[in-house]
């Protein structure tokens, strides 16, 4: 993950909690989340990691969107850890563990030191759409790594015993831990991201190639991409989709049509002319009303929207206003 992707991570979970659902977060306390979260990436003692749970409980357990907007921040964070900063820093997959140590302490508490099972329940199901990404990312970085590797089989196994997540869901967790120990996961690194960022330019001649399916046949309906509803749209039904008729999509594997090919290609150089844009390397400075990232113009120093290709846009937005 780039880091502007990971700056548009940050906007997008800045964005929801600053929704009053309850109640808004305030800037000032966003900003102490950052260092709770940071004090518990370089360090995970008990005090740190009760101090951000705290936090957590507090301000995003309230609110199934907020804990929504945690859980896939968290995400972003672990997919952007890599081992070219500094030496003194834990490595990569301990800082992987650390998010997981956080998650367990909240489900923890949640589950046996609250007077209701309410917020436990809308938490822990919260969480789980994007605990799988987390525990592939720990596990694959782990690879190699005999105490890492025990140290999240440790904690699987403390979630199961003290039930803190569904025995199926604990399966899931473990295959994909598995799963990732032993495939090619792939793992971002520094170099990795300064190829994405450099953009598809030098691997125009890579082929094309399409796998069998469209999405994980073990993956819930509601974490398939999104083309998958696409053959269960009725123009001017008012039926919804049947939930169990979402399926990957069945593909014929090999090369890709030149047509599709070319389709893809245009829209890879749109995404890349966005990272080219002259604000592509600005820090982020706030978040406007519709979520948008916001940038110093360096010719005006006025705050301009980034583009990006999330969501819709402004000119969608303006004319359904």
């Amino acid at each position: 993950m780039t880091s502007i992707s990971l700056s548009v991570a940050k906007a997008s979970f800045a964005a929801g909690l600053l929704r009053p659902d309850p109640t808004p977060v305030s800037r000032d306390e966003l900003s102490r989340f950052h260092t709770l979260l940071n004090t518990v990436l370089l360090e995970c003692s008990p005090t740190n990691v009760q101090q951000c749970r705290k936090w957590l409980v507090s301000n995003c357990v309230p609110s199934s969107s907020k804990t929504t907007s945690l859980v896939k921040y968290l995400a972003a964070v672990s997919a952007s850890l890599d081992d070219g900063g500094s030496k003194a820093a834990p490595s990569s997959a301990r800082r992987r563990l650390h998010i997981l140590y956080l998650l367990s302490d909240a489900l923890h508490h949640l589950r046996y030191h609250e007077a209701t099972s309410a917020n436990y329940k809308s938490f822990s199901n919260g969480i789980q759409p994007h605990l799988l990404e987390l525990v592939a990312h720990t596990s694959a970085s782990s690879k190699g790594h005999a105490k890492l590797e025990r140290r999240l089989d440790d904690l699987l196994a403390v979630w199961e015993r003290q039930k803190l997540l569904e025995s199926g869901e604990i399966s899931r967790l473990r295959e994909r831990a598995t799963a990732a120990k032993t495939s090619d996961f792939p793992i971002p690194t520094s170099q990795t991201r300064a190829a994405a960022v450099k953009g598809w330019g030098d691997n125009q001649d890579v082929p094309y190639n399409l796998p069998a399916t469209h999405g994980d046949p073990s993956t819930p309906y509601y974490d398939l991409p999104a083309a998958n509803m696409m053959p269960h749209i009725r123009p001017n039904s008012p039926r919804p989709i049947n939930i169990s008729h979402m399926k990957p999509i069945q593909l014929t594997r090999g090369p890709a049509d030149s047509g599709l090919v070319n389709t893809v290609k245009d829209f890879m150089e749109d995404i890349d002319r966005i990272f080219r844009s002259p604000y592509a390397d600005e820090q982020v400075q706030d978040v406007d009303a519709m979520g948008q990232p916001l940038v110093k113009d360096p010719d005006t120093g006025e705050l301009v929207p980034l583009d990006t290709y999330y969501g819709w846009s402004a000119s969608f937005c303006e004319q359904m206003k």
